[in-house]
């Protein structure tokens, strides 16, 4: 996925939608959405750095 795919899925997903609508709107197989987001979810104990953000999954992926 690119930057661009990435920002479209956390607007999806942080508007309330659900992850299994996302395929159809990015054009990209279910298995990765679901990849990406399972990948790239972050858990911490503080609620404002829990989540899917696309810039860090960008800079994940680039290595």
């Amino acid at each position: 996925m690119d930057l661009d795919e990435r920002r479209k899925l956390y607007q999806l997903t942080s508007t309330g939608r659900s992850p299994r609508q996302a395929p159809a709107e990015l054009r990209n197989h279910p298995s990765t959405i679901y990849r990406e987001l399972k990948r790239n979810h972050r858990f911490d104990e503080e609620p404002m750095f829990r989540g899917y953000f696309p810039l860090a999954a960008q800079a994940m992926a680039a290595g």
